[in-house]
């Protein structure tokens, strides 16, 4: 979406703001651990999920029948180590920063949310490199295509009705038709929170654990 023209007008709506929307650095996919293997949204039932503040994560924590436990990213270690939480949630290269692979026994390719970055700059201080750097500042940061052209050429699954590009259950081989799953029992949240945006459009939701 960022690479095309809803990403674009997001971008535009700074304009008047005096920001200059040059591009979206992706931290990629979320995924979810615990210390057993969530393979469909069942498994997630009553375990205790560590979430960053925000009212949607909890909306999908709840919808999949876990307990949302809203706290800093810097206390997700110790609350996993000490097991006040079963499992948490975040783009794979979080768990690798933090080493939550000390603390955590599975992690699910889930896909089930996107943390993205706006790349932003002054419009004034962007404007004035026009004129010493012509040609340098109309360059803008180009998107990822190699990396949307790795995952189009990725092997399908070969589950019957599934035609998504097929995942991994760190240690085990899982079939994608789970974490189609966890994706499909998320949908009427997104819709619900996004109905509730455009009741509300002064509200804002910023979501991504930062490192």
């Amino acid at each position: 979406m960022t690479f095309g023209p809803i990403g674009k007008e997001l971008l535009n709506k700074l304009q008047s703001k005096g920001i200059v929307g040059l591009a979206y650095w992706g931290q990629r996919f979320k995924q979810m651990s615990a210390n057993k293997p969530l393979r469909k949204p069942e498994d997630v039932k009553g375990l205790k999920m560590r979430v960053q503040p925000s009212a949607v994560l909890q909306a999908q924590m709840r919808t999949l029948g876990a307990i949302p436990e809203v706290m800093d990213f810097s206390a997700a270690y110790q609350a996993l180590k000490s097991g006040a939480v079963d499992g948490t949630e975040n783009p794979a290269s979080n768990f690798y920063s933090q080493q939550m692979q000390d603390v955590q026994k599975h992690l699910s390719v889930t896909h089930h949310g996107y943390v993205g970055y706006a790349v932003i700059v002054n419009r004034k201080f962007w404007e004035g490199l026009a004129g010493r750097y012509p040609r340098q500042s109309d360059r803008r940061p180009s998107g990822r295509d190699h990396f949307r052209e790795r995952h189009r050429r990725r092997g399908q699954c070969r589950c019957a009705g599934c035609d998504r590009a097929q995942r991994q259950d760190a240690g085990d081989q899982a079939c994608a038709a789970g974490a189609h799953r966890m994706e499909e029992a998320l949908v009427a949240v997104h819709r619900e929170m996004g109905e509730q945006d455009r009741q509300a459009p002064h509200r804002v939701d910023l979501q991504g654990d930062r490192v």
